[in-house]
């Protein structure tokens, strides 16, 4: 016999801290302040880790698994002769693009399939994660955990039940691995294919994330080398997507930050070489650029861009628009002659004459030719001011030549001028100027020019005053390393019916290849741009034991949120529910389904799904939670508030949208929408407290006492005295399975089998009464064993009516063998010769995932039970709901008899024999359990026993949520909502079932064929309780019937 060890690396490291977002600048003098930005890329900063190696941890599983490097004799006497052959290590470096620490994993010493997992605690219960699901590769290279102080890591072959499954019952599905990119430079509408590792095989079930907006796959690849997986999965992008670095999720899972590629939206057709300048004005963006200016039409599938009629030139600049809508242009030309001024609301817009860059009718006269780099116009249109790389001078020029040109504007005769050359000038007559890689104040009569700051950019070629967040005596303005402008989405988008507008914005940036790329607002960003699942119902447990998934989670149903804006300067925020994007989700959403209501059309809310509290927003994770919040960052340019989203229902979809907010007035900006968050999804989280029942053993008929612990009221006989039975025999119901010459171990609730039972070996089993061998049949047993016990042991409550175990008393002492078979809990669960009949939930993260909900197994209260099979019977079932009362130590009971459970989010299973109906397995929602019968379905699937045990468990802890119709015995017969995908090869067309059909005897080649293709899915009905994307709906079911919205749990 092997004595299983469990494979044990432990990593410690301090916190690290990742931020996502823009830099940003120290704030500058009382006039104005301003956000350096890089031009389309995310900064990262994290600060530097260190690598500790605390004390090895023990680690210890049921019945004596040793400590690691231990190897002490079984319970049969037998020594395990050879140490575990598979050597984990593990070196650490610092990724400086990721701002990460990695830890690179390589192991030796067996042929695999390897499983490698890691989680935040030795029991593998918490913060669970898989590196490599049954692969054959053998090094992986994984970013610590931010924040994390320790970390365990595991790696085990198919020789074991790894350390996830010992822990949280299953190894969980792997995150997507970072994606890569058939293409980039897209548009809205086009095709993109995305190759990742671990993409569900179901298109509509993987997600790409475009910042705010998502996207549901058109089809996917099956991955050959990845059975159940798929590599690629192809997308449309959607309209109002902004450039992004592109997250794609899969079962719930996000393909995180850290290499994630960035694509880069480029207007589709538009390819403007030389681009000098931008700005957004009348719905269009305009573009200086070689040849002329053109007015570009963007927000559409195919932007159309024209030239301005007059606007001509060999290289054109062009300024931001006055307080009119005009912008003016000049030809980059030395000795150009003239100004024009364009009328940006004209249809079709004209350049036209603005005024002469010389004069001689004034005085001064100016003769001398200029050679602009950039150009500026007043905010009232009365002037405009050019940068001249001849003399690297501003040059003033009013309207008209109405006025002398002032050669020499803010005296200064030595500006480093980039090419383009950033400028704009605020409403209050001051004009800024970058150089080199500064900018600098001119003041409004154009006497002196004072440093402004410096910008941490190689050159400033673009300047742009956020007119709304400035007031008439105070500038707010981002630098820019390239030409840029603010642009916000106000024609309808193309990919939703009805083409709703939501006036979204970003940054439209000019790229060295004449494209045009449109980013987020990095000014009004809204940080943590990626999926976050939000717990609703922890239960209280500390986050040591069971831990958000999201870090910044920061109690049930609350997460907190940083948004970027400027200094003093509200944003308005407010919460907005986006359409459920699961696969069986209508392609439409839910709108108007069960008396809900769109406020908007799709794709941008949905309004689906919500209970009866409203999400909200908080300055503080106390609350009091508002719709809407408006508030204003602190000096840092930076606002932290919570949101909160409601108890019910799990699946449900939030993010928070950003307006800007008039500095001069206070008010919201109805058609300026800054952005929206990464969406917040709402997940119910259930444990499993999971029991082994005994194989071979017997249940104590007669309570047991020892010496000094007996004969007072209310407790046990003595032993050894008084005529009692001896010290070392205790009586047992006749349908005993011990033989002689077992090692057993005795126990009951309060001497667990792992830590306070006994172990004996079985010297005789004779009659209760005489030394007659005991034949089992119609008597009582008593064993003989090789040595007295010390403990007392309280014997299960006998029924005279019905002669079996009822155990009314809420007791159940027995014994255990613990030879002949494997005593190990770290044994593979497909292993036959295990000591325990062991339900298996590794078959639980897909079908319940598909319904936001997240089954944990955790090993508080988990354990081994005494051997019982007629006593659970399905048709007699008080004698089951008692076992379950006297083992469930999580259990919450009610008043009643037996007691049923309260509601709460923790559940019993129990591995057991056969019963006497020969049932798979049943359960009773009111009390919390669910049977699994492992020795029936040896008997009868042998040969696809792992999967129907699987799906089994499955099945029995759907009944938990208590879906489908009473009158179907909570069964149903409806077409899996991924249909025939499950199966390979599919059955014909209608005969697709879910996994809570219940027609095995009806149809047995059908179950079978779908146990056999370990097909654990729920139909959309058992989900939501309501029609759905493959339209499996009971007519004569309740809406209320589904595993989302169902108020057990809570």
């Amino acid at each position: 016999m092997t004595q299983h060890l469990p494979r044990l690396i432990v990593i410690g490291t301090i916190a690290t801290r990742v931020v996502i977002g823009p830099s940003v600048a120290a704030e500058g003098p009382a006039r104005s302040d301003q956000v350096a930005l890089p031009h389309g890329e995310l900064m990262v900063v994290t600060p530097d880790g260190q690598l500790a190696r605390p004390a090895q941890p023990t680690s210890a599983d049921a019945f004596g698994t040793p400590p690691v490097g231990q190897l002490p004799p079984l319970p049969d006497g037998r020594h395990a002769t050879q140490a575990d052959p598979l050597v984990l290590t593990i070196g650490k470096h610092w990724d400086s693009s990721a701002g990460a620490w990695v830890y690179d994993l390589a192991w030796t010493g067996s042929a695999g399939p390897f499983t490698v997992t890691r989680a935040l605690n030795g029991d593998f219960t918490n913060g669970v994660q898989t590196i490599s699901l049954g692969g054959a590769q053998t090094v992986a290279s994984v970013s610590a955990v931010s924040g994390a102080q320790i970390e365990f890591f595991d790696v085990s072959d198919n020789t074991v039940a790894n350390a996830a499954e010992r822990g949280l019952g299953y190894a969980p599905r792997p995150e997507p691995g970072a994606p890569s990119l058939s293409s980039n430079d897209l548009w809205w509408g086009d095709t993109l294919t995305v190759t990742s590792k671990f993409l569900d095989t179901v298109p509509a079930a993987n997600i790409a994330h475009f910042w705010g907006r998502r996207m549901r796959a058109d089809s996917a690849t099956v991955d050959s080398a990845l059975p159940g997986y798929a590599s690629a999965a192809v997308f449309t992008i959607p309209d109002d997507t902004l450039s992004t670095y592109l997250i794609v999720e899969s079962g719930g899972k996000g393909s995180g930050t850290a290499a994630a590629p960035y694509l880069r939206l480029k207007a589709k057709g538009v390819s403007l070489p030389g681009v000098t300048a931008l700005a957004f004005a009348s719905n269009r963006v305009w573009v200086g650029a070689n040849g002329g200016v053109w007015a570009v039409d963007l927000f559409k599938r195919v932007p159309i861009s024209t030239l301005v009629s007059g606007s001509a030139m060999t290289r054109a600049f062009i300024s931001k628009p006055d307080v009119n809508g005009r912008i003016l242009v000049v030809d980059g030309s030395s000795g150009v002659g003239e100004v024009l001024v364009i009328n940006t609301s004209a249809n079709p817009p004209t350049a036209n004459h603005f005024a002469f860059t010389t004069d001689t009718a004034h005085q001064p006269p100016f003769s001398r030719p200029i050679l602009p780099r950039g150009i500026a116009v007043a905010w009232d249109g009365s002037a405009c001011f050019i940068a001249d790389a001849n003399q690297s001078k501003i040059v003033r020029i009013p309207a008209g030549n109405a006025t002398a040109i002032t050669d020499n504007w803010g005296q200064k005769t030595n500006w480093s001028f980039a090419d383009p050359a950033g400028m704009e000038a605020h409403s209050n007559g001051f004009l800024y100027v970058g150089s080199g890689t500064a900018v600098w104040e001119v003041n409004p009569t154009g006497q002196s020019s004072s440093l402004y700051q410096g910008t941490g950019l190689p050159a400033v070629r673009g300047i742009e005053i956020d007119r709304d967040a400035s007031t008439a005596s105070f500038a707010r303005f981002i630098t820019t390393e390239k030409p840029c402008t603010e642009v916000f989405n106000r024609n309808p988008i193309a990919d939703v019916a009805g083409g709703p507008v939501r006036n979204h914005g970003g940054l439209v940036w000019g790229e060295s290849d004449g494209k045009l790329l449109l980013t987020p607002d990095w000014t009004y960003f809204i940080y943590r741009p990626f999926p976050q699942r939000i717990i609703l119902n922890n239960s209280g447990k500390s986050q040591a034991v069971a831990s958000y998934p999201s870090p910044y989670q920061v109690q049930d149903r609350v997460v907190e949120v940083v948004a970027n804006g400027w200094s003093g300067v509200p944003l308005s925020l407010r919460v907005v529910d986006p359409p459920d994007l699961a696969p069986y989700a209508p392609d439409g959403g839910w709108c108007g389904y069960g008396g809900l209501t769109c406020t908007a059309q799709l794709p941008y809310e949905g309004n689906d799904n919500q209970g009866a509290e409203a999400p909200g927003l908080s300055l503080s994770a106390s609350g009091p939670f508002t719709p809407t919040l408006l508030a204003a960052p602190g000096t840092d340019n930076l606002l932290t508030f919570y949101l909160r989203v409601p108890a019910q229902y799990s699946g449900n979809n939030f993010q928070v949208e950003g307006r800007k907010v008039n500095a001069s007035t206070g008010q919201p900006i109805a058609d300026k929408v800054t952005g929206l968050s990464g969406v917040y999804t709402s997940w119910k989280r259930v444990f499993v407290e999971r029991d082994w029942m005994f194989r071979w053993g017997g249940l104590l008929r007669e309570d047991f006492g020892a010496p000094g612990a007996c004969g007072g009221a209310g407790q046990p006989p003595c032993c050894g005295t008084a005529g009692q039975l001896a010290c070392n025999e205790v009586v047992v119901w006749p349908w005993v399975s011990a033989k002689v010459g077992d090692a057993v171990v005795v126990f009951d609730k309060t001497h667990p089998a792992e830590s306070g039972g006994e172990r004996r070996t079985v010297t005789a089993i004779l009659k209760r009464d005489s030394g007659e061998v005991c034949t089992g049949v119609d008597e009582e047993c008593r064993v003989v064993l090789d040595g007295p016990l010390a403990n007392s042991y309280r014997a299960s409550f006998w029924d005279d009516v019905v002669p079996i175990a009822n155990f009314e008393n809420l007791e159940s002492g027995g014994l255990g063998v613990l030879s002949g078979c494997d005593p190990d809990l770290n044994a593979p669960y497909e292993s036959l010769g295990s000591c325990f009949h062991r339900a298996d939930m590794r078959g639980v993260e897909a079908p319940f995932g598909d319904a936001f909900v997240e089954v944990r197994g955790l090993k508080l209260g988990s354990g081994a039970v005494p051997p019982v099979s007629y006593a659970l019977d399905p048709l007699y079932p008080d004698p089951a709901r008692y076992f379950n009362a006297t083992w469930f130590r999580n259990m919450q009971p009610l008043e009643g008899d037996p007691p049923p459970a309260s509601p709460q989010n923790y559940f019993h299973l129990i591995g057991a024999d056969s019963s006497l109906e020969a049932a798979s397995g049943f359960s009773e929602a009111d009390y919390d359990y669910l049977y699994v019968f492992r020795g029936w379905l040896e008997i009868s699937y042998f040969t696809i026993l792992p999967q129907y045990v699987r799906q089994t468990t499955v099945h029995e802890l759907g009944h938990m949520f208590r879906v489908n119709c009473a009158a179907n015995q909570h069964h149903d017969s409806n077409d899996a909502w991924c249909g025939s995908a499950c199966l390979d090869p599919p059955p014909p067309p209608g005969i697709e079932k879910c996994v809570m059909f219940e027609d095995k005897y009806g149809n047995p080649s059908l179950w079978e064929q779908l146990i056999g293709n370990d097909v654990n899915r729920f139909c959309c009905i058992n989900l939501f309780g309501a029609p759905g994307r493959h339209q499996c709906n009971n007519a004569t079911c309740d809406d209320d019937l589904g595993i989302r919205n169902h108020a057990d749990p809570e």
